[in-house]
């Protein structure tokens, strides 16, 4: 059976391609602050995060999505930190490994 490419394994040539003439928007897939941490090193400009919180607003409402975002921006200043990220200008690409 064959499947799609993952879009993260292609973002580096895609980041290649359009250099900074394009921002580029990860809208799959994103469901954590490691998700974020990823997509960002490997070339996004930003990621769109609003499916991932579509539980907690059935469930909690306005509250599950606030919770939401402000435990994926934990996760991610976490992440950050780990890797001696200081701000959103400075992601390094090689501390992804992609195989």
């Amino acid at each position: 059976m064959k499947y799609a490419v993952p879009p993260a394994m292609l973002l580096q040539d895609i980041r290649k391609a359009v250099d900074r003439d394009m921002l580029i928007f990860v809208d799959c897939g994103i469901s954590s602050g490691m998700d974020a941490y990823k997509a960002l090193a490997l070339g996004a400009d930003a990621v769109c995060v609003g499916n991932a919180f579509v539980p907690a607003l059935r469930v909690e409402g306005k509250n599950g999505v606030v919770n939401g975002f402000r435990n994926m921006a934990v996760e991610l200043k976490d992440v950050m930190c780990l890797t001696s990220v200081s701000d959103c200008s400075k992601f390094d690409p090689g501390v992804i490994h992609m195989k």
